[in-house]
């Protein structure tokens, strides 16, 4: 059942990233992403337009529900803002060199990278780890902050070394 989840979220994260008309790939500019009000499906501008400009076809192409008669410019359709910041996160976690996602760190760099940098490219030799590994790192590192301070609001003077010279004086 996982399985069948995550490959039907990856399906579905492609197919929305894609005009379901012209399925070319929303981008910001002739294919960015417009909400059609009535029914809520996305279209790229480009194809909007097409319908727009003929009366007839005013309806969105996905479930043929009509537009209302003041629809009759692009304006009039809001860009779809949450498929925007998808795009744009893909973009800053895609390698521009190998258009893989960038898996790794380089630790010399301190920049994310894929694992072809790392392998065969500019990052080659130099001393890397998976981000996942670092992330949770990173949230172990927070937790035993968090419960490290909350038994220090529950008892400051608990374990203090501080407190402790203090009592022996």
């Amino acid at each position: 059942l996982l399985t069948l989840i995550q490959n039907n979220s990856s399906f579905m994260e492609s197919e929305s990233q894609v005009c379901g008309v012209c399925v070319m790939p929303y981008d910001t500019s002739d294919h960015s992403p417009r909400v059609l009000i009535n029914c809520g499906h996305t279209l790229c501008s480009s194809c909007l337009i097409e319908i727009i400009k003929t009366p007839s076809l005013r309806k969105c192409p996905l479930d043929n529900l009509a537009f209302d008669e003041t629809q009759s410019s692009l304006e009039k359709f809001p860009l779809n803002f949450a498929l925007l910041a998808l795009i744009e996160e893909k973009k800053h976690n895609t390698c521009k060199v190998h258009a893989k996602k960038l898996k790794v760190f380089c630790l010399e760099d301190n920049v994310k990278i894929c694992s072809d940098c790392g392998l065969f490219g500019e990052h080659k030799g130099h001393a890397f780890k998976k981000i996942k590994e670092l992330k949770a790192r990173g949230i172990k590192a927070k937790k035993d902050i968090q419960e490290k301070l909350i038994s220090f609001e529950k008892n400051p003077f608990e374990n203090n070394p501080d407190v402790e010279t203090l009592k022996n004086k």
